[in-house]
């Protein structure tokens, strides 16, 4: 039988809490960041990103990433394959990206 100690449990329920907090965010919580001004409207960021990047963006979504939050866009370029860029939700910062990246002007 396995046991946990008090020591390993603490850090498990953070954990979990942490996921519940961040990952599966209800509407109302991500409602309430946004009035914060914690986060940015995705269409915003879609904004943001068509500015910066070639094409057009196809989605975008709220995503935790960390113990922050990202929006995940996808923009479309001509000529091209679409490809997944992470902007911080707050300040709109390229976090990453997946695929080839180009941005405009460079």
């Amino acid at each position: 039988m396995l046991r946990l100690s008090a020591g390993l449990l603490s850090p498990i329920l953070l954990g979990a809490i942490l996921v519940q907090a961040y990952g599966t965010a209800k509407p109302a919580v991500m409602r309430s960041a946004l009035d914060r001004g914690e986060i940015r409207p995705v269409s915003e960021m879609i904004v943001l990103a068509e500015a910066r990047l070639p094409g057009q963006v196809i989605a975008g979504e709220l995503e935790p990433l960390g113990l922050s939050r990202a929006h995940e866009i996808n923009p479309l370029p001509p000529n091209a394959s679409p490809f997944e860029v992470n902007l911080d939700a707050r300040s709109g910062a390229l976090l990453g990206a997946q695929g080839l990246v180009q941005e405009r002007g460079r």
